[in-house]
């Protein structure tokens, strides 16, 4: 399933004879989608978040705010220098470590080589503060 609202998934729950074991929808640091992720983990529902870089090369005029990247956010730079990684290894890991399975778009070898690595770094409890207060939508 891709992009339901909880009330859609609870209308599938009910008529389904297989339980959908997976959402896809979108989901990054401005749009933490935290509603549909606390319903999913009471039925057992994982979440894969396609744009999890907030999507840096959408055109201006679908953009939440005018000029708004998330990758060139100020906490989320002054984050990845403080742990001398990139802004995507942090937002990344920040969606893994709130239980999404991330789907990052890229054809540059090298930006997933650096993706990957993502995986081996650990959060400090201060730095969830930080990123609930980008939440946009």
């Amino acid at each position: 399933m891709s992009n339901f609202s909880v009330p859609q998934i609870e209308r599938i729950l009910l008529n389904c004879k297989i339980k959908p074991s997976n959402i896809q929808l979108e989901c990054h640091a401005y749009y933490q989608q935290r509603k549909i992720k606390q319903y999913c983990d009471l039925k057992s529902i994982t979440l894969s978040a396609y744009g999890p870089l907030g999507s840096p090369d959408r055109p201006e005029h679908h953009r939440l705010e005018k000029h708004t990247v998330l990758l060139d956010e100020q906490v989320i730079r002054h984050i990845a220098s403080d742990y001398r990684k990139t802004p995507a290894q942090r937002l990344l890991r920040f969606l893994i470590q709130n239980g999404f399975a991330v789907l990052p778009k890229s054809q540059n070898y090298n930006r997933m080589k650096e993706n990957i690595t993502c995986l081996i770094l650990i959060y400090q409890p201060w730095i969830w503060e930080k990123y609930k207060d980008l939440i946009k939508v």
